[in-house]
Protein backbone atom coordinates (compact mmCIF):
# COMPACT_ATOMS: atom_id res chain seq x y z
CA UNK A 1 0.00 0.00 0.00
CA UNK A 2 2.96 2.39 0.88
CA UNK A 3 2.85 5.78 2.26
CA UNK A 4 -0.96 6.63 3.59
CA UNK A 5 -0.99 10.18 2.73
CA UNK A 6 -1.24 8.52 -0.84
CA UNK A 7 -4.72 7.74 0.29
CA UNK A 8 -7.65 9.76 -0.88
CA UNK A 9 -8.33 11.90 2.84
CA UNK A 10 -11.23 9.92 3.61
CA UNK A 11 -9.99 6.52 3.37
CA UNK A 12 -6.76 7.45 5.81
CA UNK A 13 -7.72 6.09 9.02
CA UNK A 14 -7.59 9.04 11.52
CA UNK A 15 -9.68 11.51 8.78
CA UNK A 16 -11.45 8.54 8.79
CA UNK A 17 -12.19 7.66 12.59
CA UNK A 18 -12.99 11.92 12.62
CA UNK A 19 -15.74 12.19 10.23
CA UNK A 20 -17.59 8.34 10.91
CA UNK A 21 -16.12 7.52 14.23
CA UNK A 22 -13.69 4.85 15.69
CA UNK A 23 -16.52 2.11 15.15
CA UNK A 24 -16.46 1.91 11.81
CA UNK A 25 -12.56 1.66 11.03
CA UNK A 26 -11.45 -2.24 10.67
CA UNK A 27 -9.24 -3.78 13.14
CA UNK A 28 -6.19 -2.98 11.05
CA UNK A 29 -7.32 0.52 10.74
CA UNK A 30 -7.71 0.65 14.46
CA UNK A 31 -3.96 -0.87 15.00
CA UNK A 32 -2.55 1.26 12.55
CA UNK A 33 -3.43 4.89 14.28
CA UNK A 34 -1.84 3.34 17.20
CA UNK A 35 1.43 2.43 15.10
CA UNK A 36 0.86 6.05 13.51
CA UNK A 37 4.06 6.16 11.17
CA UNK A 38 4.43 3.60 8.82
CA UNK A 39 8.20 2.39 7.36
CA UNK A 40 9.85 3.48 4.32
CA UNK A 41 8.50 0.78 2.28
CA UNK A 42 5.33 -0.06 4.23
CA UNK A 43 2.47 2.16 5.36
CA UNK A 44 0.88 2.04 9.13
CA UNK A 45 -2.17 -0.07 7.43
CA UNK A 46 0.48 -2.45 6.27
CA UNK A 47 2.10 -3.07 9.45
CA UNK A 48 -0.90 -3.47 11.02
CA UNK A 49 -2.50 -5.94 8.66
CA UNK A 50 0.51 -7.77 8.70
CA UNK A 51 0.97 -7.78 12.27
CA UNK A 52 -2.63 -9.06 12.58
CA UNK A 53 -2.06 -11.72 9.69
CA UNK A 54 1.15 -13.15 11.64
CA UNK A 55 -0.80 -13.15 15.24
CA UNK A 56 -3.68 -15.25 13.87
CA UNK A 57 -6.21 -12.62 14.28
CA UNK A 58 -6.78 -9.49 17.47
CA UNK A 59 -7.49 -12.21 19.91
CA UNK A 60 -4.07 -13.24 20.07
CA UNK A 61 -2.75 -9.80 19.31
CA UNK A 62 -4.37 -8.70 22.39
CA UNK A 63 -2.59 -11.28 24.51
CA UNK A 64 0.60 -10.49 22.90
CA UNK A 65 3.61 -9.68 25.30
CA UNK A 66 5.99 -6.61 24.93
CA UNK A 67 9.05 -8.71 23.94
CA UNK A 68 6.65 -10.01 21.46
CA UNK A 69 5.45 -6.93 19.17
CA UNK A 70 9.23 -5.78 19.28
CA UNK A 71 10.51 -8.40 16.89
CA UNK A 72 7.80 -7.40 14.12
CA UNK A 73 9.37 -4.41 11.59
CA UNK A 74 7.70 -1.15 11.77
CA UNK A 75 6.81 -1.90 15.59
CA UNK A 76 8.75 0.42 17.88
CA UNK A 77 9.22 0.15 21.38
CA UNK A 78 6.65 3.01 21.99
CA UNK A 79 4.44 1.42 19.23
CA UNK A 80 4.90 -1.94 21.36
CA UNK A 81 3.70 0.01 24.18
CA UNK A 82 0.56 1.14 22.92
CA UNK A 83 -0.47 -1.56 21.71
CA UNK A 84 -0.40 -3.43 24.93
CA UNK A 85 -1.52 -0.02 26.82
CA UNK A 86 -4.66 0.32 24.67
CA UNK A 87 -5.28 -3.81 25.43
CA UNK A 88 -4.71 -3.97 28.92
CA UNK A 89 -7.31 -0.56 29.20
CA UNK A 90 -9.83 -2.71 27.96
CA UNK A 91 -9.76 -5.64 29.63
CA UNK A 92 -9.29 -3.22 32.43
CA UNK A 93 -12.52 -1.65 32.00
CA UNK A 94 -14.75 -4.86 31.22
CA UNK A 95 -13.48 -6.05 34.31
CA UNK A 96 -14.81 -2.58 35.99
CA UNK A 97 -17.96 -2.66 33.77
CA UNK A 98 -18.78 -6.18 35.81
CA UNK A 99 -18.21 -4.79 39.24
CA UNK A 100 -22.16 -4.17 40.41
CA UNK A 101 -22.26 -2.81 43.89
CA UNK A 102 -23.77 -5.52 45.75
CA UNK A 103 -24.19 -8.12 43.42
CA UNK A 104 -24.06 -11.95 44.69
CA UNK A 105 -21.40 -13.62 42.93
CA UNK A 106 -22.07 -16.10 40.44
CA UNK A 107 -20.34 -18.04 37.65
CA UNK A 108 -21.06 -16.43 35.31
CA UNK A 109 -20.21 -12.93 36.89
CA UNK A 110 -16.93 -14.41 37.43
CA UNK A 111 -16.29 -15.63 34.52
CA UNK A 112 -17.04 -12.44 32.79
CA UNK A 113 -15.28 -10.50 35.25
CA UNK A 114 -12.32 -11.98 35.03
CA UNK A 115 -11.66 -13.71 31.73
CA UNK A 116 -10.03 -10.68 30.64
CA UNK A 117 -7.62 -11.00 32.64
CA UNK A 118 -6.58 -14.30 33.10
CA UNK A 119 -6.36 -15.02 29.50
CA UNK A 120 -3.69 -13.31 29.22
CA UNK A 121 -2.04 -15.09 31.91
CA UNK A 122 1.29 -17.20 30.63
CA UNK A 123 1.53 -19.28 33.96
CA UNK A 124 -1.10 -20.65 35.76
CA UNK A 125 -2.50 -18.74 38.27
CA UNK A 126 -4.91 -18.89 41.46
CA UNK A 127 -7.65 -17.26 42.74
CA UNK A 128 -9.42 -17.57 45.69
CA UNK A 129 -12.62 -15.33 46.05
CA UNK A 130 -13.89 -15.34 50.34
CA UNK A 131 -17.30 -14.51 49.87
CA UNK A 132 -19.80 -13.28 53.27
CA UNK A 133 -23.35 -14.49 54.44
CA UNK A 134 -25.24 -12.90 51.65
CA UNK A 135 -22.55 -14.42 48.62
CA UNK A 136 -20.92 -11.08 48.24
CA UNK A 137 -17.47 -11.07 47.39
CA UNK A 138 -15.25 -9.57 50.17
CA UNK A 139 -11.51 -10.59 49.61
CA UNK A 140 -10.00 -11.61 46.20
CA UNK A 141 -6.71 -13.21 46.98
CA UNK A 142 -4.29 -14.16 44.05
CA UNK A 143 -2.29 -17.23 45.98
CA UNK A 144 -0.37 -18.75 43.08
CA UNK A 145 1.51 -18.41 40.12
CA UNK A 146 2.78 -21.69 39.08
CA UNK A 147 4.32 -23.00 35.66
CA UNK A 148 2.80 -22.98 32.26
CA UNK A 149 1.87 -26.90 33.06
CA UNK A 150 0.47 -26.11 36.75
CA UNK A 151 0.23 -24.34 40.15
CA UNK A 152 2.27 -25.43 43.57
CA UNK A 153 -1.23 -25.39 45.71
CA UNK A 154 -0.60 -25.33 49.73
CA UNK A 155 -4.15 -26.58 51.18
CA UNK A 156 -3.19 -24.97 54.46
CA UNK A 157 -2.43 -21.99 53.02
CA UNK A 158 -5.73 -21.60 51.08
CA UNK A 159 -7.67 -22.39 54.18
CA UNK A 160 -5.72 -19.93 56.52
CA UNK A 161 -6.75 -17.16 53.66
CA UNK A 162 -10.18 -17.83 54.10
CA UNK A 163 -10.62 -17.76 57.93
CA UNK A 164 -8.65 -14.72 57.92
CA UNK A 165 -11.10 -13.15 55.24
CA UNK A 166 -13.90 -14.32 57.29
CA UNK A 167 -15.39 -16.14 54.71
CA UNK A 168 -18.45 -18.25 54.94
CA UNK A 169 -18.11 -19.61 51.31
CA UNK A 170 -15.73 -19.06 48.61
CA UNK A 171 -14.99 -19.57 44.68
CA UNK A 172 -12.05 -21.22 43.20
CA UNK A 173 -11.16 -18.93 39.61
CA UNK A 174 -7.76 -20.54 38.09
CA UNK A 175 -6.38 -20.80 34.08
CA UNK A 176 -4.83 -22.99 31.66
CA UNK A 177 -2.68 -20.77 29.34
CA UNK A 178 -3.61 -22.97 26.46
CA UNK A 179 -7.20 -23.88 24.70
CA UNK A 180 -7.84 -26.50 26.75
CA UNK A 181 -10.04 -26.30 30.25
CA UNK A 182 -10.94 -29.80 30.92
CA UNK A 183 -9.65 -30.10 34.49
CA UNK A 184 -6.44 -32.27 35.48
CA UNK A 185 -6.22 -34.73 37.76
CA UNK A 186 -3.89 -32.16 40.05
CA UNK A 187 -7.56 -30.13 39.56
CA UNK A 188 -9.78 -32.44 40.26
CA UNK A 189 -7.55 -33.83 43.39
CA UNK A 190 -7.22 -30.08 45.06
CA UNK A 191 -10.87 -29.22 44.65
CA UNK A 192 -11.85 -32.71 46.33
CA UNK A 193 -9.65 -32.20 49.08
CA UNK A 194 -10.66 -28.69 49.45
CA UNK A 195 -14.44 -29.67 49.85
CA UNK A 196 -13.38 -31.58 52.78
CA UNK A 197 -11.35 -29.48 54.73
CA UNK A 198 -13.44 -26.53 54.27
CA UNK A 199 -16.76 -28.17 55.28
CA UNK A 200 -14.88 -29.22 58.47
CA UNK A 201 -14.19 -25.30 59.37
CA UNK A 202 -18.38 -24.60 58.06
CA UNK A 203 -17.50 -22.43 54.58
CA UNK A 204 -18.67 -23.95 51.51
CA UNK A 205 -16.86 -24.28 48.19
CA UNK A 206 -19.23 -22.66 45.23
CA UNK A 207 -17.89 -23.34 42.54
CA UNK A 208 -14.23 -23.66 40.61
CA UNK A 209 -14.16 -22.33 37.49
CA UNK A 210 -10.75 -22.86 35.09
CA UNK A 211 -10.83 -20.35 32.57
CA UNK A 212 -8.87 -21.17 29.19
CA UNK A 213 -8.12 -18.89 26.26
CA UNK A 214 -11.02 -19.92 24.99
CA UNK A 215 -12.98 -21.89 27.05
CA UNK A 216 -14.27 -22.34 31.25
CA UNK A 217 -14.95 -25.29 33.16
CA UNK A 218 -17.38 -25.36 36.06
CA UNK A 219 -16.97 -27.96 38.02
CA UNK A 220 -20.01 -27.51 39.65
CA UNK A 221 -22.38 -27.36 36.40
CA UNK A 222 -20.61 -30.41 35.00
CA UNK A 223 -21.32 -32.16 38.72
CA UNK A 224 -17.77 -32.65 39.05
CA UNK A 225 -18.32 -31.50 42.92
Amino acid sequence: MGNIKKLPPLDRPREKALRFGLENLSDQELIAILISSGTKNNSAIDIASHLLSEKGGLFNLSIANYNELIKYKGISKVNALKIISAFELGRRNTAKSVEIEERKADKDYLIKKYSPQFQKFEQETLLVISLNKKRRIIKETFLYRGTSEETSVSIKEILKELISAGAYSFFLVHNHPNMESKPSYFDIALTTTLIKETKKLGINLLDHIIISKTDTFSFKESKTI
